[in-house]
Protein backbone atom coordinates (compact mmCIF):
# COMPACT_ATOMS: atom_id res chain seq x y z
CA UNK A 1 0.00 0.00 0.00
CA UNK A 2 1.09 3.16 -1.10
CA UNK A 3 0.77 6.43 1.47
CA UNK A 4 -0.85 9.60 -0.42
CA UNK A 5 1.62 12.64 -1.16
CA UNK A 6 1.55 15.00 1.96
CA UNK A 7 -0.01 18.22 1.53
CA UNK A 8 2.16 21.23 0.52
CA UNK A 9 4.10 22.77 3.06
CA UNK A 10 3.75 19.43 5.07
CA UNK A 11 7.05 18.24 6.92
CA UNK A 12 7.09 14.70 8.41
CA UNK A 13 10.11 13.39 9.52
CA UNK A 14 10.03 9.47 10.61
CA UNK A 15 13.48 8.14 12.66
CA UNK A 16 13.28 5.24 14.99
CA UNK A 17 14.09 6.44 18.35
CA UNK A 18 14.71 4.55 21.70
CA UNK A 19 13.64 7.37 24.59
CA UNK A 20 10.46 8.01 25.55
CA UNK A 21 7.75 10.00 23.45
CA UNK A 22 7.77 12.87 26.36
CA UNK A 23 11.37 13.40 26.05
CA UNK A 24 11.67 13.53 22.36
CA UNK A 25 8.83 15.72 22.08
CA UNK A 26 10.53 18.06 24.64
CA UNK A 27 14.12 18.21 23.26
CA UNK A 28 12.30 18.83 19.33
CA UNK A 29 10.43 21.77 21.10
CA UNK A 30 12.52 23.15 23.33
CA UNK A 31 16.15 22.21 22.23
CA UNK A 32 15.63 23.12 18.34
CA UNK A 33 18.54 25.79 18.27
CA UNK A 34 20.93 22.74 19.36
CA UNK A 35 20.31 20.42 16.46
CA UNK A 36 22.60 22.04 13.97
CA UNK A 37 26.38 22.63 15.36
CA UNK A 38 28.45 24.25 14.09
CA UNK A 39 25.29 26.59 13.03
CA UNK A 40 23.88 28.70 15.71
CA UNK A 41 20.15 29.39 16.05
CA UNK A 42 19.50 32.55 16.63
CA UNK A 43 15.89 32.51 15.78
CA UNK A 44 13.45 29.67 16.39
CA UNK A 45 9.67 30.02 16.24
CA UNK A 46 7.42 27.26 17.31
CA UNK A 47 3.66 27.62 16.68
CA UNK A 48 2.70 23.89 18.03
CA UNK A 49 -0.95 24.15 17.23
CA UNK A 50 -2.15 21.94 14.78
CA UNK A 51 -1.54 23.63 11.19
CA UNK A 52 0.95 26.17 13.27
CA UNK A 53 3.79 27.35 11.70
CA UNK A 54 7.73 27.22 12.76
CA UNK A 55 10.24 29.22 11.80
CA UNK A 56 14.34 29.20 12.47
CA UNK A 57 17.11 31.09 11.10
CA UNK A 58 20.38 29.31 11.72
CA UNK A 59 24.39 31.12 11.01
CA UNK A 60 27.41 29.14 10.02
CA UNK A 61 30.30 29.94 11.42
CA UNK A 62 31.70 31.73 8.84
CA UNK A 63 30.42 35.17 8.37
CA UNK A 64 28.31 35.70 5.19
CA UNK A 65 25.46 37.83 3.26
CA UNK A 66 23.70 34.84 1.71
CA UNK A 67 23.75 32.28 -0.89
CA UNK A 68 26.74 32.75 -3.23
Amino acid sequence: MTKPPAPLHELSITRPIDAAPESVYRVETERLCEWWPPYTTPVVELDLRPGGRGRTVTQGPEPSDGPE
